[in-house]
């Protein structure tokens, strides 16, 4: 099985529903990642970074398992 971690939470990518970047108010952007945890649809996002490019490589990295954000 392969997991992922955003900050404290540590999960299956089994669980993941969705994997989306989006832009902050002051022009950065974000990872948003929704996964079902005991029959609720959760969403955690990652720390903000500066380019759109950076937040496409964050998503690529959690959707390949290789991305453990907090440790």
């Amino acid at each position: 099985m392969t997991w992922a971690r955003i900050g404290a939470v540590i999960f299956p990518l089994s669980s993941v529903t969705s994997i989306v970047v989006k832009p902050t108010a002051d022009s950065r952007f974000y990872v948003e990642v929704s996964r079902y945890a005991g029959g609720y649809l959760v969403t955690h996002q990652t720390p903000t970074v500066a380019t759109k490019a950076e937040a496409d490589l964050r998503a690529e990295r959690i959707a390949h398992g290789v991305y453990w954000e907090g440790s």
